[in-house]
């Protein structure tokens, strides 16, 4: 059974996974240690109720629970390897990673999550000593305390979109120390340098464009970028057979000032034709 310990900072022996270094007091999730671990002036809290909850529901790997309109992925059940999160469940976006949905699970060496995510839980992938490297999805808005403490074999976390917000003193990322590097790209927000929570920073140029969204109505199309300020793109339209065709330019954006842009193809014969962007060479 697993308990949720409070043990003050006092000459305390212990072998399981600890996430707040902060000494007032410290906070532990744990389960027995191979040799038992030993306590001297400590207090335990042991939490046998269970509070009220939604009934969860299972796809795949996954338990989650869900509102009207998104998901929320609650435990990983899987047996690890390469993981990749659904973007959808019975319809409706995965949302949220919720609190320890991942915790301990060392045997996972890959994880992809999904490109709508907008927030990950309090200690969602603690204690993960699998995971090398992890890439944030740009819609990634929060990333709560713990999240990914203990990750020890963490070296390298690569944002695609702005610095998400976390809360004061969170120790999002502790315990793998200067071994990990936090990777952004040119144009995100948010990001302090030499560090940013507490870990070296690289900027990284943008492997322009980055298609965020695309839509095709009837007599339409449109895709939403990012790109560098400064530059422009510029959308091309294929009507052959397949891309060996001709790629005539449609839409030609102004030199952007802020990190996106919509370009758009209003042409009747937008519902068939093939598309690409490219930067706009002068």
């Amino acid at each position: 059974m697993w308990c949720l310990l409070s043990v003050l900072c006092e000459d305390i022996k212990f072998k399981c996974a600890y996430f707040n270094p902060m000494c007032s007091p410290r906070f532990f999730v744990c389960r027995p240690c191979p040799a038992g671990p030993v306590f001297r002036h400590f207090s335990v809290l042991l939490l046998l109720g269970i509070a009220p909850r939604l009934a969860a529901e299972q796809f795949g790997d996954f338990t989650y629970s869900e509102d009207d309109s998104s998901v929320t992925i609650t435990k990983y059940t899987g047996t690890g390897g390469e993981v990749a999160v659904p973007s959808e469940i019975d319809g409706k976006p995965v949302k949220a990673i919720g609190k320890d949905a991942f915790f301990y699970q060392q045997t996972i060496t890959r994880l992809e999550l999904p490109d709508n995510l907008a927030t990950i839980g309090t200690y969602a992938f603690a204690a993960c000593d699998g995971l090398t490297s992890l890439v944030i999805p740009q819609s990634v808005s929060w990333i709560d305390g713990g999240a990914f403490t203990h990750c020890f074999n963490l070296t390298s976390i690569t944002f695609k979109g702005n610095a998400p917000g976390v809360p004061a003193q969170s120790y999002v990322f502790s315990g793998a120390e200067n071994r990990l590097i936090m990777y952004y790209y040119q144009g995100a927000t948010g990001f302090t340098s030499p560090k940013w929570q507490n870990h070296p920073v690289v900027q990284l140029a943008l492997p322009i464009p980055i298609i965020l969204s695309m839509a095709r109505l009837p007599g339409k199309f449109s895709v939403t970028i990012s790109g560098v300020a400064g530059k422009t793109y510029q959308l091309q339209r294929n009507t052959g057979p397949g891309p060996a065709g001709v790629w005539t330019p449609v839409f030609t954006t102004e030199p952007l000032t802020g990190p996106e842009a919509e370009l758009t193809d209003t042409a009747a014969l937008a519902d068939s034709a093939t598309y690409r962007v490219a930067e706009n060479s002068p």
